[in-house]
């Protein structure tokens, strides 16, 4: 006999198909369960197979087996069989159907027994209102994600996501939270806020000081100067042409130790338009490409 959990399922997340082998007969040696994996009604992928009593293989060109040994009359072994649906590149309209069959066989006779079922699996999809917003730098830009599961019974929860492709000095919130913990109702939507961050220019100074000030002893050492002179009346002249000389040299140098950059710093979002990727993930990821332009 053969159940399978969870049923339904969600794409992307694991099925245990749980098979139970009962001896209805005489003590009996060489018991052996095989899944065929790759006969399975959807692309699978197999975890590692567990027996007991028993030991299994890792599957090989889409077949795995159990060697369950002895069974006395009466016993049971229990094989399990992870598989997971493999996600397709586009979701599923509508739910889809995992087929998963084991065959017991005893070595060294034409005994074989089967046993199948069926799980329901259910896909989802994404989509991202309104899919293009416009804002000045600063302001918020708002969307509503909705997830809608194929059919009933999704009992998996989707988280969400809005980091990539996100704009320099943007961040994503989910005000409502950004994990949904099942489809099960249907339909669940949650608020998307990407918050921008307005520009700020700071200019740079436009002389800055490189070296000691030297204008500021100019004018002591012109009165130095210029007293020098008091009383010698012929040189006076010659003084003042000298400090004049000086001063203007002076003044020279220290515009040179200056800096007179003016390049400036701006912050904030770039204004532009950018592509961002709102991913839904629940097993499987499904994706929307949102438009924010910045101004």
């Amino acid at each position: 006999t053969v159940t399978a959990t969870p049923n339904p399922a969600g794409m992307g997340s694991a099925v245990t198909y749980t098979y139970t082998v009962t001896n209805n007969g005489e003590l009996t040696g060489g018991v052996i369960f095989t899944d065929n994996v790759a006969g399975s009604s959807i692309p699978v992928t197999a975890g590692t197979l567990t027996a007991s009593p028993g030991s299994c293989s890792t599957a090989v060109n889409g077949s795995a087996q159990c060697n369950l040994g002895t069974l006395a009359p009466g016993q049971t072994a229990k094989v399990t069989v992870p598989l997971t649906p493999t996600p397709p590149t586009t979701p599923n309209t509508s739910p889809v159907t995992l087929i998963n069959s084991g065959t017991v066989s005893v070595t060294g006779s034409n005994f074989t027994k089967s046993a199948s079922t069926n799980v329901t699996v259910n896909d989802f999809n994404i989509k991202v209102d309104p899919p293009t917003a416009t804002v000045t730098a600063g302001q918020p830009a708002t969307y509503t994600v909705t997830v809608t599961p194929t059919g009933s019974g999704f009992s998996n929860s989707v988280s969400l996501s809005a980091s990539s492709g996100l704009p320099t000095g943007a961040t994503q919130s989910f005000p409502q939270g950004s994990s949904i913990p099942n489809l099960s109702s249907g339909a669940q939507s949650r608020q998307l806020v990407i918050n921008t961050t307005a520009r700020v220019t700071t200019p740079a100074s436009l002389f800055r000081p490189k070296g000691p000030i030297y204008v500021a002893w100019l004018p002591l050492s012109g009165l130095a100067m210029i007293g020098a002179g008091v009383g010698r009346r012929k040189y006076r002249r010659a003084a003042i042409g000298v400090f004049a000389a000086g001063l203007f040299s002076l003044l020279i140098f220290q515009a040179a130790c200056g800096s007179s950059s003016s390049r400036s710093t701006t912050t904030g979002t770039p204004a532009g338009t950018y592509s961002i990727t709102v991913t839904a993930t629940s097993g499987a990821a499904r994706t929307q490409e949102i438009t924010l332009t910045v101004n």
